[in-house]
């Protein structure tokens, strides 16, 4: 008879014993490590795909990501609030700055609808079969709309229609004949190859809002493409990060095209132009076309015009040295003149001579001294302009005469005296959108998002 064996009793579990096992089980360290990496991984994908998914819906909606965060509905109220207009006891009521803002949200809205009104109105009357697109703010200047007339045909030129109040600084009367003067004087410069082309300046609502329509860069501005940025992006977020800027040569070639540009302006009869900033010129063809120019005719103030309103001579040289930096740097100088940090910042040593002829010496004279500079005369124009070309009618000549002298031309010139300040409308005169009136001394431009630097 066989003897069954006695069952054998585990060890009893030590920390040596478990030791033990795991040396004998090296590969167990292989398994736990995988299975680490993969969680480690996974949990690196959620978060990126997280931030990703923010990051678009801030873009798209970059009101309504901001409630989000604020812990606010569409209207701007508290997500506690109620969803009806009576607000219950047991309820928080929306506080006055909530509320406050709601309304400047609301009144925004309403100037953009008006706006919109405006220029399909402008846009059936100047062009055929064409769709209006509303744009983000372009640009910084207050109370002003971009709109895209994009043509049903394809291979048509699109076109960018823009509309803001009139200024109360605007030297000339804005009747029939003066706006038939600017559009003679903005076909005259059409052909400059340094010029941004302007097609039309318009005024609507009884002179009270300027509609201007210009062609569409597909490259946008010259700020688009230091920063790298999308052309149709808000203005605010497509320059809030710091780029690596531009070569010295391109610096050379679209400095010394901007220089030939304004250098022509002033020999037409042109006053200080105080808007030579990149957002104002385009590149087309490698070349370097200024724009902005309209805004002296219209009396759009500078955004330099705080430091340098007992200067203003020298605007233009200044707002140049600027461009010069913000091309090179790839940020806008916060301040008149470059720090040492922002010196620093220069990598090409004649570029920095360049600034520090203009910033440093008192400021030259005219741009004929910054066009002499050896960065500048060493630039190869391939298309020289032919300033001989151009030639103005007499209305034009009187515009001219009258916006570098700050009187107002009329259709029928009397034979008193005319003051030299500036046509200001009545006081007491309503417009038909007080929603787009113009902005009061300072408030004309929106402050400059200050870039972060690029890590």
């Amino acid at each position: 008879m066989a003897t069954t064996p006695e069952p054998t009793t585990p060890e009893p579990t030590t920390p040596e014993s478990i030791a033990k096992w795991f040396m004998e089980h090296e590969w167990i360290y292989a398994v736990i490590g995988g299975v680490a990496l993969v969680i480690v991984v996974l949990l690196s994908i959620l978060v990126c795909c997280y931030c990703y998914c923010y990051r678009r819906r801030k873009n798209r909606h970059p009101d309504e990501a901001k409630r989000s965060l604020l812990g606010q509905d569409e209207r701007g109220y508290g997500t506690d609030s109620p969803t009806n207009t009576d607000f219950p006891s047991n309820t928080r009521e929306p506080s006055v700055v909530e509320d406050m803002n709601r309304r400047r949200r609301q009144q925004e809205q309403s100037d953009r609808d008006n706006a919109k009104e405006s220029v399909e109105y402008f846009v059936r009357s100047h062009y055929k079969q064409v769709d209006v697109i509303p744009l983000p703010d372009m640009g910084s200047r207050m109370q002003k709309y971009w709109f895209k007339v994009s043509p049903i045909a394809r291979g048509e030129e699109e076109h960018l229609v823009t509309i803001a109040p009139v200024s109360q600084r605007c030297p000339v009367k804005l009747d029939s004949s003066t706006e038939t003067a600017i559009n003679k004087l903005m076909r005259a410069l059409q052909d400059h190859p340094y010029l941004h082309r302007i097609e039309g300046v318009y005024y609507r609502a009884e002179g009270t809002q300027l509609v201007i329509s210009q062609p569409l860069i597909p490259r946008g501005s010259l700020k688009d493409v230091i920063y790298r940025a999308t052309p149709t992006s808000d203005w605010s977020q497509k320059y809030s990060r710091r780029s690596k800027g531009l070569s010295a040569d391109k610096v050379a070639l679209y400095g010394r095209h901007v220089l030939e540009a304004m250098r022509f302006l002033y020999e037409k009869g042109f006053p200080p132009l105080g808007h030579v900033q990149s957002g104002n010129c385009f590149i087309e063809e490698n070349r370097c076309q200024l724009s902005g120019y309209e805004n002296t005719i219209l009396g759009y103030k500078t955004r330099l015009y705080r430091q340098l309103k007992d200067n203003m001579d020298k605007v233009d040289i200044v707002m140049f040295g600027h461009l010069v930096f913000e091309m090179t740097c790839g940020y806008e100088l916060t301040g008149l003149v470059p720090s040492d940090a922002d010196y620093r910042c220069v990598g090409a040593r004649i570029v920095k001579e360049v600034l520090q002829f203009i910033f440093e010496s008192g400021f030259p004279h005219d741009i004929n001294a910054i066009m002499e500079h050896n960065f500048f005369q060493e630039v190869d124009l391939q298309q020289p302009p032919h300033y001989e070309d151009v030639a103005f009618p007499s209305d034009v000549k009187s515009l001219m005469k009258a916006v570098g002298k700050g009187k107002a031309v009329s259709k029928q010139p009397t034979k008193t005296k005319k003051s030299k300040t500036p046509l200001m409308p009545p006081a007491n005169k309503k417009t038909k959108n007080p929603g787009l009136e113009e902005a009061q001394d300072e408030p004309e431009q929106k402050p400059t998002p200050t870039p972060r630097k690029k890590k």
